[in-house]
């Protein structure tokens, strides 16, 4: 990416960096069944309020064994 931006003398008012990241190991991973068809989503308290479209329905509570923090 670096490169591109800097080839035939780069964009006008564009700087660049190039930074190393790390990927942090997630241990906890679960799967949300039908997240695909899911557009909106509220989160709160008790878990995340999904729903298909905004305000539309009671919509899905997902909720974690460790809750969210706000």
């Amino acid at each position: 990416m670096k490169d591109a931006l800097l080839s035939r003398g780069g964009i006008e008012g564009v700087r660049v960096s190039v930074l190393e990241t790390t990927i942090p190991e997630t241990a906890d991973q679960a799967k949300v069944t039908g997240i695909n068809k899911l557009n909106n989503f509220e989160y709160r308290a008790d878990g995340i309020l999904a729903r298909r479209a905004y305000m539309i329905g009671d919509g899905k509570l997902i909720t974690t064994n460790k809750g969210l923090k706000g």
